[in-house]
């Protein structure tokens, strides 16, 4: 069984090329053992701070992920449990 661990965005935001802000600066603390469901309309950054948990994304400048009290600038979870849902209805060949 693993351990469960709390996780932490302190002032995380994501900014693109050409200006395109997908993420306002956000501080979102999720206790260790709590279930996160994240709801809202297309484009209001969902996806983005998911991809910012999981290291696929780095916040900008600024921005703090910690899990626990470890300071990640680009956090790997590797060995963590992870569930997602698809955006659109997806089906397989018959």
């Amino acid at each position: 069984m693993s351990s469960s661990v709390s996780i932490t965005l302190n002032q995380c935001s994501r900014t693109f090329a050409g200006g395109n802000t997908a993420l306002q600066p956000l501080d979102l603390q999720v206790n260790a053992g709590e279930t996160l469901v994240l709801l809202g309309p297309s484009g209001c950054g969902k996806t983005t701070t998911l991809r910012i948990i999981s290291g696929l994304e780095s916040p900008d400048q600024g921005g703090q992920v910690l899990f626990g009290s470890v300071i990640s600038l680009r956090c790997r979870l590797r060995s963590a449990t992870w569930e997602w849902c698809f955006k659109t209805t997806r089906s397989s060949p018959t």
